[in-house]
C-alpha cells in the first residue's frame, strides 16, 4: 500500500465518525495525528513550489493549508474525486487566501515574484495531433503488473502538480475539470497534462519490462505509416535509444524533448497483440 492509499484509509477512518463522544475522542485524535503526520510534507512541498518567500512565510502558509483541509474534511466527496487531488485545491486556495490576508495586513501591494506560475509554455502543436487516449489503455488493464509499473515510471519521472493531472486524465478527467481541481487556467491544465503524458511515455519506452521490442518496432512500422510520422531527427534519436543498442539508454540532455515526442508518437500505435 503507498502512501497516498494509506492517507486516504485515514480519511476514511475519521469521516466513519458520524459524532465524536468521550470514548471516541481518543481514537479520533490517534487517527488525525496520523493523518497529520502523513500529509504534512505533501502540503510543503505544494507550498514551496507555488508560494516563494522566506522557510517561515512558507511554514505559515502549509499551517493554514492543514488546518483548512481538516476544517473542510466532512465537506470532501469521494464520488467527485481523490482526497489527493481535493487536498492539492485546497492547498492552494488556501495559500492564495493566506498571502493576500498577509499583505493586506501590512498595507502592501503583492508582487508578481512572490507567486510563481509552476507551468512553463512550450510548444504542443504536435501533441494535438496524437489520438487520445491512448490503445496502451487495454494493455495496462490486461496486466495489473504492468499498470503498477507505469505507475512506478510516472512517480518517478513527474513532479507532483504533473502526477496528480496525469492520474486525473487517466481517469477521464476533462481538462476543464482538471483545471478546476488544481485551480488553474484550462490551457494550462491541457499543457501539463500533455506534457506528463509525453515523460511517462518516454519512461515506457525506456523501461525494459512494459513493452518488448517486437512491440516497440510494431508500433514505430504503424507510426511511421500513419498521417503524423517521426521526423527524421526523432527516428534517428528514438531508434538510437530504445532499438539499436542493447540495453534501452536516455537521450542526450539536448535530445530529451525530441525523445519525448517520439515516444508519445509510437506509443498510441501499440497494439495487443
Amino acid at each position: 500500500m503507498d502512501e497516498w492509499q494509506e492517507i486516504d484509509k485515514l480519511v476514511l477512518q475519521l469521516r466513519s465518525f458520524d459524532a465524536i463522544t468521550e470514548l471516541d475522542r481518543g481514537d479520533y485524535e490517534h487517527l488525525e495525528d496520523q493523518l497529520f503526520q502523513r500529509l504534512s510534507p505533501h502540503v510543503r512541498f505544494w507550498v514551496a513550489k507555488y508560494l516563494r518567500g522566506s522557510p517561515q512565510l512558507i511554514e505559515d502558509a502549509k499551517q493554514e493549508a492543514l488546518h483548512n483541509i481538516f476544517k473542510g474534511l466532512g465537506t470532501y466527496d469521494p464520488n467527485r474525486g481523490s482526497f489527493q487531488l481535493w487536498a492539492f485545491q485546497v492547498t492552494i486556495n488556501a495559500v492564495k487566501r493566506f498571502l493576500h490576508s498577509e499583505y493586506r495586513r501590512n498595507g502592501w501591494e503583492i508582487p508578481a515574484s512572490v507567486l510563481q506560475d509552476p507551468y512553463d509554455e512550450e510548444e504542443i502543436a504536435f501533441l494535438d495531433q496524437v489520438s487520445d487516449p491512448s490503445p496502451l489503455v487495454d494493455v495496462i488493464l490486461a496486466n495489473k503488473q504492468i499498470l503498477d509499473t507505469i505507475f512506478e515510471i510516472a512517480r518517478t519521472e513527474l513532479n507532483e502538480e504533473e502526477f496528480l493531472a496525469w492520474k486525473a486524465w487517466g481517469n477521464e478527467t476533462p481538462y476543464e475539470r482538471i483545471a478546476q481541481i488544481l485551480d488553474i487556467r484550462p490551457d494550462h491544465a491541457r499543457q501539463l497534462v500533455h506534457r506528463a503524458r509525453r515523460k511517462v511515455s518516454a519512461g515506457i519506452m525506456l523501461h525494459p519490462r512494459v513493452l518488448s521490442n517486437e512491440s516497440i518496432e510494431s508500433a514505430l512500422k504503424r507510426c511511421m505509416d500513419s498521417t503524423y510520422p517521426l521526423t527524421d531527427e526523432e527516428l534517428n534519436v528514438f531508434r538510437q535509444c530504445v532499438l539499436d543498442s542493447p540495453r534501452r539508454t536516455r537521450p542526450p540532455y539536448r535530445k530529451t524533448e525530441v525523445f519525448r515526442a517520439a515516444s508519445m508518437k509510437v506509443l498510441v500505435h501499440v497494439t495487443i497483440g
